[in-house]
This record gives structure tokens, sequence and C-alpha cells, in this order.
């Protein structure tokens, strides 16, 4: 009997530690699927570079407008330019000029665009320049800025090289929480 007692124990503890392997087994491969996730380069974003540094990126959908606001020193003008994705090129849409009212930009590079009169200076829409890479050249006294989603990035507070890149590229939700300011996990 005693042989007979030691041997249901024995079975008994290999089906404790079977029942306790299959229920680890589901653990980590949801374990294992978050970290794919994580590192998997599947959301389309918009990339500011500097040479191989990331300074910033902002997840973005099909359409979704930014701006890049800057002064320009040689004609004394604040310029507004509004952005868009078009699939995965930058497309400038519209371009509004401030401050000199002696000013007025040529059309020579972009005949389809309609220019608009408007109270603060001129209004030039129906640009449709698209764009792979955007090469912003960056004078430290112009002070590009950013606008996206109601906020504003002032790239000299990013970095004080005097060129930066704008692409879309696919990127893994681990660099989007790196280098997105905005970024917000739970919404």
């Amino acid at each position: 009997m005693e042989y007979f007692n030691s041997k249901t124990e024995s079975i008994s503890k290999k089906n404790t530690v079977n029942r306790n392997r299959m229920l680890l087994f589901p653990f980590f491969a949801i374990v294992a699927v978050i970290i794919i996730m994580y590192m998997l380069p599947n959301h389309e974003a918009l990339i500011i570079r500097t040479g191989n540094e990331t300074l910033l990126i902002f997840t973005m959908k099909d359409g979704e407008n930014f701006q890049i606001n800057f002064y320009d020193s040689n004609n004394e003008v604040n310029v507004v330019n509004t952005l868009s994705r078009d699939t995965d090129t930058i497309s400038l849409d519209s371009m509004l000029i401030t401050g000199n009212s002696d000013y007025i930009p040529s059309g020579d590079d972009m005949p389809q665009a309609e220019y608009t009169k408007v109270e603060e200076g001129y209004l030039i829409s129906k640009i449709d320049m698209q764009y792979q890479r955007l090469q912003l050249n960056i004078d430290h006294i112009a002070d590009y800025t950013i606008c996206f989603r109601g906020k504003e990035y002032h790239l000299n507070d990013y970095t004080s090289s005097p060129s930066v890149t704008l692409f879309f590229e696919k990127v893994s939700l681990g660099r989007i929480t790196r280098y997105d300011p905005g970024f917000k996990l739970l919404k």
C-alpha cells in the first residue's frame, strides 16, 4: 500500500508541474507578442533627422497637416508653410507670407499656385509640390518651428546642426515612444 501511495504522490507532483508549465506557456507567448509588436516597424511616421541622429518622430495619417514656420531674413517676412502627408511623400499645400508688404513672392517654380492678397500679406495656395525628403537649412536666427497637433517644436531646441531632413518611414512603437513628444500609449 505504501508503494501505491508514493507512486500516486509522484504522479500527482508530475501533474502539478505539467499544469504549471502549461499555465506559463500563454504568459510567455503574450510577452513575446508584446515585445515583437514593440520592435516591429509598422507605424507610418514623419521623421525629423540631422545626419544619423533622429530628433523627432510624429505618427501621421494620410492627409494630416503640419506647419513649418520661419522668418526669412533676406526678404524680412514670416513664412508659414502648411504641409501634409500624401502616402509616403510630403506635400507642400500652401504658404502664408506676412511682414514686408513690398515683398511679392515669385511663382516661377509654382506655376499652378494661386496667389491671394490677404490682410496679413499673401496666401499662396494649390502649390501641390511633393517631396520624398525635405531638407531644411537652419539659420539659427530663422528659428524654424514645426507646428503639429496644436503644439510647437522649435528645431533650434533639438539641434545645433545647420540642416535637418524630413521624411516618412515606418517605425516601431519603441522608436515612437522614444522620439514622439506628444505620444501617449493609452489615449
